[in-house]
């Protein structure tokens, strides 16, 4: 659920922690400037920055996305994004458990003449995933009364965290990422490893690209992000800026990468936000006590935010990309994720299937609404 609107008080008590964390930023960004590691990255790049623009294309998951998101985005991205200085555009096709799907997508990149790099999905190693219910307290956890008191939010978050092993192999996004980071490396100064719905037009390039060159000794850059809810809202300039969860651009010497222990929908990338200190909405969310606490980064506040937000584009289901729409994407994303699970398990089997059981429980009517529904 979406936080309440927040009083006087409140709303003044998060303006002050925001303030508090740019100061914070800017000393640790001097206490930077002059030191061997800033000099050394400064001096890494004596040319115009290099970047490789890696998307993740994964899995379309109902009802969260169209059942041919991921091909038509691709289509619009290939078709409509200009070409960009100093830069590689490339693609990770993300463990797609849709053979044709995938034959598809791989067809239209050697018709655009794109590199790609393949993850492939085994259903073997899918079944061999176990469950995490370790940091849960009781073994029949998920039959207890503390989780029946939980709201169904908590509950829902329990759900996946305990299949995250699943998550993390069929969806798999924290560690495509990372194949971008290690790929990007070896061809270009500066990676962005883009959700694969995301599109850059000429001026949110230029500005990561001015901002990359002003300040070359900060290893990070946080990318704005504008979600369109219709494709055809990419071309207009009038967008309103709304706040939602940024992307990301990492210096090949930077050090960092995406935690796998975070699966998708839980943290995945807002917990190297968090790590980088970088000041937004992430920063409150509440830790539920089965997650791992955030270590802070080497390279907490050595950042920048560029100054023009890439763009989103929609997935599919009408209504989701509404700005305000945020608890219902939250809500559709969460649904999706189980749903796939227990396809998947289905399909492929489950190295425990009692507590499959317990853990996903059947797929109730609302559920099978809802994806009827997309």
């Amino acid at each position: 659920m979406a936080d309440p609107a927040p009083s006087a008080s409140k709303g003044g008590l998060r303006a002050a922690l925001t303030a508090a964390a740019r100061l914070s930023r800017r000393l640790a960004q001097r206490r930077h400037e002059g030191s061997p590691r800033a000099a050394f990255l400064a001096s890494s790049v004596c040319r115009p920055a290099s970047f490789a623009v890696i998307r993740i294309l994964g899995n379309d998951l109902l009802p969260r996305h169209a059942h041919d998101q991921t091909l038509q985005n691709l289509r619009f991205i290939l078709d409509n994004e200009p070409e960009l200085d100093n830069c590689r555009k490339l693609y990770v096709i993300n463990r797609l458990f849709s053979p044709g799907r995938e034959r598809e997508i791989i067809a239209m990149l050697e018709t655009f003449g794109a590199r790609y790099v393949r993850i492939p999905f085994s259903g073997d190693e899918y079944a061999a995933t176990g469950w995490s219910v370790s940091g849960f307290d009781t073994p029949g956890f998920f039959e207890s009364d503390r989780f029946e008191r939980l709201s169904q939010h908590l509950q829902t978050h329990a759900r996946i965290w305990a299949c995250s092993n699943q998550v993390r192999y069929a969806m798999n996004v924290n560690g495509a990422r990372n194949v971008a980071l290690q790929w990007g490396a070896t061809l270009a100064d500066w990676t962005v490893p883009l959700d694969s719905n995301c599109i850059f037009d000429r001026s949110a390039f230029d500005a990561l690209a001015d901002s990359c060159a002003e300040r070359p000794d900060l290893p990070c850059r946080i990318v704005p992000m504008l979600r369109v809810s219709e494709n055809a809202d990419f071309f207009r300039a009038d967008l309103p800026v709304h706040e939602e969860e940024p992307q990301l651009a990492l210096h090949r010497f930077a050090g960092e990468s995406f935690d796998p222990a975070f699966p998708y929908g839980l943290e995945d990338k807002s917990h190297l936000l968090k790590r980088l200190e970088v000041e937004g909405p992430w920063q409150r969310w509440k830790r539920p006590p089965w997650m791992p606490v955030p270590s802070p980064s080497p390279n907490r506040h050595l950042f920048s935010w560029t100054g023009a937000a890439v763009k989103r584009l929609s997935s599919g289901p009408q209504g989701l990309e509404r700005p305000l729409a945020q608890p219902q994407r939250y809500r559709a994303r969460n649904l999706s994720i189980l749903n796939a699970i227990r396809l998947l398990n289905e399909e492929f089997g489950t190295a425990d299937p009692a507590m499959a059981q317990r853990v996903l429980g059947p797929l109730r009517d609302e559920d099978l609404d809802a994806l009827s529904r997309s």
